[in-house]
């Protein structure tokens, strides 16, 4: 062992290090994982080659592509379902057509790609289409003409030579059409009329077919979207064969369609013919059959049997193949004959789990998204995709695929077979929640029957799925309409199959708790990148009871195997950023600016924050590939340690990822604690105890294994830590052993610990690692020697005050206790005790005395707090964040000295299951040092968790860690503890970059109360503020009886600064509230719509809360403006909206009223919404419930949905002519004088304007640099009452804004003080218009200037700058 760094010998020495280490993606361990495999496609001979004896199937048929130019009119869209068409419309089938001026286009293609109409407002689209082709009259002698379309999107007639030939409904799914009564020797003109339509996500009512992925509109396709080819077949033809291999009897069965179109009847020797499709040993055969068939003319049904002799079985990864060829024989000779290619191998759930080739298996599962195989020419770049899926995630021990979200091309599914990976198939119901149940049964049948027949001889395909994640919460129906859907697929398939519901049916919470018809339940989740990875313990013991509540009900197993197929994500939504740089404050800034408009879908970079941290998301060398690596092991671990489920799959690793291997290992070793963490910040030179686990899930028990552990550092030198025997790992089950896992002393720093398996043989048969940081054990007593007098708070707790001093004197520092800051000199350092133990809320809020004491010098320390009602110097209070990663956003702070963002990842905290932290400051701001990164992908709750801000010289730190609490049991915390308590006692020279304190007050709006009208709700409330019984559905509230809101003021009130009129139930019917629908209350109303307004708007206040709430959208207010344009705006769970038990404060919302009943007391929240366009009339508002708001647009991540509740609306009312600056009717212009050479640097777009101030110097009554904007004259001050704008410096910079009236008289001065460092803040200043004179008038002027001297070369920008 070489190169160690003993970390002890860091904090040892005089001065904290300036830089923590940035964590480069060079310096991360390298995966401890398997070699991926060398598995490579199967040889096989096509049907061309296939031969019985002398015979060639395929000289039976001759077929002609008819890919390539098509002539095609304009697309056309429409508003309205396009309707049949007329007369005139019909003439393009006719052969004579003038096509002259259609437009040309390569089929296969999207026409939508061709043509950029696609929109929502005209959903729906229609083309026409022709092709001409010639034939001889030798050509069609004695043929049948057989027109094969690989894809049609959606809907198709068809007409040859003007004769209408047929019609096809279904975008996925093959079809064929006899077109031989309209053909004619020579010239032949083909025509198609194609309809499609966007669905409900995109535009249209209710749907009455599938739309397949449609993540986003161009996915949705039109067109012919598949190959077409045309094929000359025998008047007696075999048209189908469906073959299915009996594992029990080693046989097969064929069911198969004979055409009889000669218009006799007749007799014909069937012939069947089983021979090796494998290169090595084509044409061998290994079974045959012959039977007389009686022919009827048409359509002709029967089935046969061929026993096999000796099939080789289809394995995964090693795959056989065979032909099963059909012969037609009459009076001597062969009259047609096909190939239809199969696998002889058997996949079925046996005793509640899957057994492929009789043998059980767990599905090591992964997606290929279907869409990227559509709308193209089949191409060898598109087999070499396919195959990099098929056999990536294959030789990397995925062994079986889901097509998500659509049916995938058939192409695929041959490579699938010649791979030997298996194939989860899956309809193209996805997310699509509103249907028409009418119109959608009889299209859903034929097309379902046509998708399961296309697949059906495919020995890769294994597993049917009817859908992906559609909701019956709202319509109970779809969950009847997937029950059809699982009976049919089961009629059709011989083979018995499993059929699935549709993927994430087993998550509930989302989709619906209805008992379903299905083979199989399937989860999803997300949990890691939608909520901490360490929930997932927990997430899977709620799915489990509630699956068994619905499915086995007093049972403790389900009755059927449980898959999830999506896990973990990190897979859509990362973009680059090479030029952030870890550290960067204003740029990090930027990005936090962002989370107000994170979502599930585009979550800017900011949304990664509470996973795998900002820096690594916008890491070209990271990303999601680092959050896969990371998390991937973990939730794996955690599910086969549950041993619940039957298979998983993560969402979406590339399958050429090659860390993927670690955890499709049939074997797997762990060790866990009894909390279910697994090993990361350990000490030194002393024991911690561990559970030593291995899970089999192969099918065979294993005997005499030994488990090495390794520690590894950078340069991959390892030394051995000890080995333990295992003496058996019975096939499906978990072994477990306690052991104590003891590291040497003297190592510190990262590391890596390796486990790895060894069988009876001493052969390596798996492995595991865990990336760990090493402190010695010395660190826990390491002497801190201050340079201040040290004091320490007494919090009314004594536990906690006793607590924090016996933890100084442990390294060193002894602490005399205060009550108050009042005793305290000038550089003396006050310690606030972390609440260990829940006390009284702290009083911490800025004093004249505490500033006295910061700014000569003083140091304030808060180590963790609890209460809510605590308050910091700025104003702030906690909110409960549960949180096992924080995001450094100055890693260079020398509290994080010797420390990475690998150290704040998960600490051993058995209470609170590995978190961090469990309350974080209520905002972030600019004196964020750490953040409490959003606490899932879709969350919008930003938050600080370490802050530190400069006071003249002194300086408040404040930590939400629980360093203190895990001291002793977390080495990363015990260092971090130690860095802390370093910087605040030791330190001389404080960090350079802290920004100064500034008060973060969330009291009251500022409004003009002259100007805030109340919109009227009394004629659309619902309930009352009063319920007498829980439950009845006809109580008032949310109908909880007498927990209920029935002590609260009524009238007009004041809240937050606002006046808001609550009325009163007895004087309106009983009714006081709008109260819509959540999951916990599904039949309260969807909806209200139409609540006038009619009038100019600023701004919005929403006096609501919620019942059951949680940190999702529960509801949205959608705001109508006069020209028919709409803004939503959503009840964001913990951002604008919460629980109404709930009592504390909001980013987005400030206190409202209260109330109460005989068991407790509850409030409300003042949400603010600031109108973006207040030159336009606001006529109405509708209150959407989730509910609602998702019958029109899908939600890709469902939840629980908190119950809305609204309880009054005001309006602070403008000018209905407010002035934007800039804007096209504005002029700018820089204020000129001959003292000023450079006048500075000007620019200006539509939203902003940019000006560099020039250097100045006073001279006479020269003006100060500066730039003034010239808008409309003459208007009265009363018009107008804020000045609304956001503005950010390069430095700090004060500046002066002046609007004057038209003779210079009297003039509203604004001054602000911009902090610097471009970042942005913004302002809403209230006019002073009194001051005027009735008669005056603007005189259509805005100055900005500077003030002070530091103005030169600093950058200025302004944004959305308004006078309203």
């Amino acid at each position: 062992m070489k190169n160690f760094i003993p970390f002890f010998m860091l904090l040892l020495s005089n001065t904290l290090p300036g830089m923590a280490d940035i964590v480069p993606a060079s310096a991360e361990f390298k995966p401890f994982v398997p070699v991926p495999k060398q598995i490579r496609k199967a040889e096989v001979i096509p049907a061309t080659e296939v031969r019985i004896d002398s015979l060639r199937p395929a000289e039976f048929r001759k077929t002609y592509s008819l890919n390539g130019i098509w002539k095609i009119s304009d697309v056309q869209t429409s508003a309205a379902p396009i309707p049949a068409p007329d007369t005139e419309e019909l003439r393009i089938a006719a052969p004579d057509f003038d096509d002259s001026k259609f437009s040309d286009i390569t089929v296969p293609e999207n026409f939508f790609n061709v043509f950029r109409v696609q929109n929502r407002k005209k959903p729906y689209a229609r083309a026409w289409y022709r092709k001409e082709f010639r034939l001889s009259a030798k050509e069609l002698k004695s043929k049948r003409l057989i027109l094969l379309f690989e894809r049609v999107a959606y809907e198709v007639e068809l007409w040859l030579n003007g004769k209408r030939i047929g019609s096809h409904h279904g975008q996925y799914t093959s079809f064929e059409i006899d077109a031989t009564d309209a053909v004619r020797p020579g010239r032949n003109v083909l025509t198609l009329r194609i309809l499609t339509d966007n669905g409900p996500q995109f535009g249209t009512g209710p749907a009455y077919h599938i739309y397949g992925s449609q993540w986003w509109m161009g996915l949705i396709a039109g067109g012919i979207t598949g190959d077409v080819t045309l094929s000359l077949e025998p008047e007696l033809r075999i048209a189908k064969a469906l073959v299915t291999p009996d594992w029990k009897n080693q046989r097969i069965r064929m069911d198969y369609i004979i055409e009889n179109q000669t218009g006799k009847h007749l007799t014909v020797r069937l012939r069947n013919v089983v021979t090796s499709a494998m290169r090595q040993s084509a044409g061998k055969k290994i079974g045959e059959f012959t039977k007389e068939k009686p022919l009827s003319p048409g359509r002709n049904t029967g089935s046969l049997e061929v026993a096999l002799e000796n099939p080789v079985p289809w394995q995964i990864g090693n795959p056989y193949l065979y032909f099963s060829t059909l012969i037609l024989e009459r009076d001597g000779r062969s009259i047609d004959a096909k190939s239809f290619r199969f696998g002889y191998r058997d996949f079925r759930i046996c005793n509640g789990r899957f057994e492929f080739n009789g043998e059980p298996v767990f599905l090591f599962s992964a997606n290929i998204s279907s869409h990227h195989f559509e709308n193209t020419p089949w191409s060898k770049k598109l087999d070499a995709l396919a195959e990099k899926y098929l056999l990536g995630f294959l030789n990397r021990g995925y062994f079986i695929l889901r097509t998500a979200h659509m049916p995938i091309r058939n192409r695929v599914l041959e490579l699938a077979d010649e791979c030997g990976t298996l194939i989860a198939a899956e309809w193209g119901w996805a997310f699509t929640a509103q249907i028409d149940h009418k119109k959608w049964k009889p299209y859903m049948e034929r097309e379902v029957t046509e998708f399961v027949e296309n697949s059906y001889n495919h020995p890769s395909v294994v597993l049917w799925s009817m859908g992906n994640e559609v909701s019956h919460i709202q319509d109970p129906a779809i969950a009847d309409r997937f029950g059809e859907l699982v009976r049919l697929v089961r009629r059709i398939d011989r083979s018995g199959r499993p059929v699935s519901a549709y993927s994430g049916s087993a998550t509930i919470y989302s989709y619906g708790s209805r008992r379903l018809d299905t083979d199989l339940v399937d989860t999803h989740s997300y949990t890691g990148l939608a909520a901490q990875w360490t929930s997932m313990r927990g997430e899977l013991n709620a799915y489990h009871r509630k699956l068994l509540e619905i499915y086995a009900p007093g049972h403790k197993k389900l009755p059927f195997p449980w898959v999830g197929w999506e896990f973990i994500g990190f897979s859509w939504g990362i973009q680059a950023d090479r030029a952030f740089r870890p550290g960067d404050r204003k740029a990090y800034w930027k990005y936090a600016e962002k989370a107000t408009s994170s979502s599930w879908s585009r979550p800017q970079g900011i949304g990664f924050s509470g996973s795998i941290g900002l820096a690594a998301a916008l890491d070209p060398e990271r990303g999601g590939a680092y959050g896969m690596q990371k998390f991937m092991p973990r939730i794996f671990s955690t599910i086969l340690l549950d041993g619940r489920m039957n298979g998983y799959a993560a969402w979406n690793p590339a399958p050429d990822m090659d860390f993927i291997t670690l955890t499709s290992q049939k074997i797997f070793p762990m060790l866990v604690n009894e909390t279910g963490l697994f090993p990361g910040n350990l000490f030194g030179g002393e024991s911690s105890e561990w559970t030593m686990a291995v899970v089999n899930v192969s099918g065979r028990t294993v005997c005499g294994l030994t488990l090495e552990l390794q520690l590894a550092d950078l340069n991959e030198q390892t030394v051995s830590i000890g080995s333990f025997r295992i003496p058996e790992a019975v096939s499906f089950s978990k072994y477990e052993q306690p052991i104590r896992l003891k590291l040497p002393g003297g190592i510190n720093g990262h590391r890596q610990l390796r486990l790895v398996l060894r069988n009876s043989k001493g052969k390596e048969i798996a492995r595991n690692y865990y990336n760990i940081f090493l402190a010695d054990a010395s660190i826990r007593k390491q002497k801190i020697n201050p340079i201040r007098r040290v004091f320490l708070l007494d919090t009314g707790h004594s536990g906690n005050v006793t607590a924090a001093s016996d933890l100084l004197k442990r390294h060193g520092v002894t602490a005399t206790t205060v009550s108050s800051t009042e005793s305290l000199n000038s550089g003396d350092a006050l310690i606030v005790p972390a609440e260990l133990v829940p006390g009284k809320p702290v009083n911490l809020s800025m004093t004249s005395k505490m500033e006295r004491f910061l700014t000569t010098g003083g140091v304030i320390l808060i180590l963790e707090q609890q209460n809510p009602d605590t308050r910091f110097p700025d104003g702030s209070y906690l909110v409960t964040s549960n949180m096992s990663f924080i995001d450094l956003v100055s890693p260079d702070h020398p509290v994080f000295a010797g420390l990475d963002q690998r150290n704040f990842d998960t600490w051993n905290n058995k209470q609170k299951n590995g978190a961090l932290l469990t309350h974080s400051l209520i905002s972030f701001t600019p004196n964020t040092i750490a953040a409490k990164g959003v606490s899932g992908l879709g969350n919008r709750d930003l938050r600080t968790a370490i802050m530190e801000s400069s006071l003249g010289k002194g300086r408040i730190i404040a930590s939400q860690l629980h360093a203190a609490g895990l001291h002793d049991c977390d080495s990363s915390a015990a260092a971090f503890y130690v860095n802390l308590l370093r910087y605040a006692l030791e330190t001389r020279a404080f960090w350079t970059k802290t920004l100064p304190f500034s008060m973060n007050r969330n009291d009251e709006y500022t409004t003009v109360k002259n100007r805030c009208r109340v919109i009227e709700l009394t004629p659309y409330v619902t309930t009352s503020f009063r319920d007498e019984k829980d439950g009845d559905r006809k109580g008032g509230w949310t109908d909880q009886g007498n927990n209920d809101f029935r002590h609260v003021q009524t009238g007009m009130v004041t809240a937050a600064g606002v006046p808001f009129r609550i009325i009163a139930p007895e004087k309106n019917g009983g009714k006081s509230c709008i109260v819509l629908c959540g999951t916990e209350r599904p039949y309260f109303p969807e909806a209200v719509r139409g609540i006038r307004t009619d009038g100019f708007f600023s701004r919005l206040f929403f006096l609501h809360t919620t019942a059951w709430g949680n940190n999702s959208v529960c509801a949205y207010y959608r705001i109508h403006y006069a020209d028919g344009s709409r803004i939503d705006y959503p009840m964001m769970g913990q951002e604008n909206v919460a629980d109404w038990w709930f009592v504390w404060g909001l980013p987005k919302a400030k206190l409202g009223i209260q109330g109460s009943n005989s068991q407790r007391s509850g409030t409300t929240f003042v949400a603010e919404w600031e109108n973006p366009h207040p030159e336009k009339k606001i006529v109405s508002i509708d209150f959407l419930s989730a509910r609602a708001y998702y019958k029109e647009n899908i939600d890709y991540l469902p939840t629980k949905k908190s119950v809305p509740i609204l309880l009054a609306v005001t309006g602070e009312e403008c000018s209905a002519s407010p002035v934007r600056i800039p804007n096209k009717d504005v002029r700018i212009s820089v204020i000129g004088s001959y003292h000023l050479p450079d006048k500075g640097n000007i620019k200006s777009d539509e939203t902003r304007i940019s000006y560099r101030f020039p250097r100045f110097e006073k001279k006479g009554s020269s003006p100060r640099p500066g730039f003034i904007c010239f808008f409309r004259k003459g208007a009265s001050p009363e018009e107008f009452h804020s000045l609304t704008l956001e503005a950010g410096a390069s430095k700090p910079l004060q500046i002066k804004i002046v609007i004057p009236c038209s003779d210079w008289k009297h003039a509203e001065q604004i001054r602000l003080t911009l902090p610097g460092g471009k970042q942005f803040q913004k302002y809403r200043i209230l006019l002073n218009t009194k001051k005027y004179r009735p008669e005056c008038r603007l005189r259509g002027e805005l100055l900005v200037q500077a003030l002070g001297k530091d103005s030169e070369n600093v950058e200025l920008e302004i944004r959305n700058m308004i006078i309203q």
